[in-house]
Parts: C-alpha cells; structure tokens; sequence
C-alpha cells in the first residue's frame, strides 16, 4: 500500500468586517472637537492676555479733591492727572509782582509782597495777638482818615490753636454760633492747604482766608466793607499768591549803609530787602 501524502488545503483569509459609517463620522466629529477647542482656548487665552497687558497699561481714573493753587498772575489752577498733582501755572511774559515791595513780619514768621504805592500799617491788636503785631495794606496811604479811608487787606497771626480752622472759626469768629452752612474752598498758600470762604455772617462780603502751620493760625481778610478805593479779585489773589512763611533774621539797615556794619551772617540768612 503506497503512502500517500497529504496535500495542504489553500486555506482563504477572512474577509475584513465592513467598516460602519457611523463609526466613521463619530471618529471624524471626535478630532474636530478636540481641535476646535484647543483653537477656542488659545483664542481665550491670547485675548485674556490682551485684556491683561491693557488694563495694567491703562492708567486709573482718579477723581481730584477740589484744591486751587493761587497763581502769581492771579488767576487759579487745580489737580489733575493721575497723580492729582496741580496744573502748571500759566508762564507770565512778566511777573506783574515783579516791582511791587515786600512787607515781612519777623515774629510773626510770614513775608507778602504789595503794590509799591499802596501804604502799610502795623501795630499791635491784643483781640488776636499780645505778641505778634498785626499787618495791613492797603491803596490808601496811611494814616486814613474817614474822607480817604478805603479798602484793605488785614494779616493777623493767632498763637496756641491746636483745633482745626472750622473750630478755630467756630470759636473766634463766629462766637460759637453754628458753622455748619460756612462754605469752604480749599486753597494752597506757600505749599500748605487752607480754606478760603466768603459766607461768614456778619462779615458782610469780605474774603477770608485760613491757613495753619504749626500751632498758629494765619488769617488773611480782604476788608470790602469800608468803601472808598476798592481792591480788585485780580490784585487779591496776587498778594495772596505771593504770601510766604519765613524764617529768616530781619536785615539790618546797617549792612546797606555807607560804610557797612559788619554782622555775622545767621543760620537762616537775613530777610530779603
């Protein structure tokens, strides 16, 4: 019996399984997903930081107290910017106090320059200071009689005031009668804030204005009342812008004479001329 060999069967692959279209289109939509919301949150992402960077760019809006800043051509400037800092004064071709004389009260710590045919006065009122005298000016030479007396501007100086102006006010002007209506408008004399009004009872419509440095109290009146040669807003405003407080030693007449003294030359230098 011969052997017979087997011969191998041809053995056929399987047919692939047909591939669904649904399978398809949801593997399809899956990717646009995925990529659709990457680009949405780079597209996020960018404008935050768009957003980001112009805000920190964007300087905030800051609302400035109502401050005015007297300026040596009488008119006035306030704050603004973002730092509130004053506007620049505007630059005079001339300086109209340029030619005007300077009265300076030694002890009462303050220098105000006047028209140069105006007349000053001063002497001694014990209502306000029995140390300090007080100091006027005004277009009226003195002494004034009641045919030429006139319109003035009044520098008193009260020592000791630990209140604040309003209670200052309250107490030495008003006589402690209700302030609450007293309008003020800040204003800045020499660096230092003060309050300016014209609202006071009984003043009738003199200006007044308040400034406090230390334990002192400097009040400035531009007496409207008395008639005769008036003051202008203009003119009172220059003299108010060129009010200083000073420190200095007031000057010798001897160092202008002929011959000249010779004097030490002191720590705060003497006052100007």
């Amino acid at each position: 019996m011969e052997n017979q060999v087997s011969q191998p069967v041809e053995q056929t692959p399987p047919a692939p399984l047909p591939v669904s279209n649904e399978n398809s289109n949801r593997s399809f939509l899956k990717t646009l997903g995925i990529g659709l919301s990457i680009v949405s949150f780079g597209i996020a992402m960018a404008v935050g930081g768009y957003l980001y960077i112009a805000s920190k760019n964007t300087p905030t809006k800051i609302a400035c107290i109502m401050e005015a800043k007297l300026c040596p051509d009488g008119t006035s400037v306030g704050r603004t910017g973002p730092k509130c800092e004053f506007s620049p004064c505007p630059t005079p071709t001339t300086d109209p106090t340029a030619n005007w004389k300077t009265y300076i009260n030694a002890l009462g710590g303050y220098s105000v320059k006047y028209p140069s045919d105006w007349g000053i006065l001063e002497e001694m009122n014990t209502n306000i200071s029995k140390s300090i005298p007080t100091g006027q000016i005004s277009p009226v030479a003195f002494p004034q009689t009641v045919n030429n007396y006139g319109q003035r501007i009044f520098f008193g100086v009260y020592e000791n005031q630990s209140s604040s102006i309003d209670d200052f006010v309250k107490t030495n002007i008003m006589a402690g009668n209700d302030t609450s209506f007293v309008k003020y408008k800040p204003i800045t004399i020499d660096g230092i804030q003060g309050e300016e009004t014209t609202s006071l009872p009984g003043q009738t419509d003199n200006d007044q204005v308040f400034v406090k440095k230390g334990q002192r109290i400097y009040d400035i009146v531009w007496i409207k009342s008395l008639g005769g040669k008036t003051i202008t807003q203009e003119i009172f405003n220059q003299i108010v812008s060129t009010f200083k407080f000073t420190t200095c030693i007031p000057r010798p007449a001897c160092l202008d004479a002929t011959p000249r003294c010779m004097m030490p030359e002191p720590e705060n230098g003497w006052c100007p001329k």
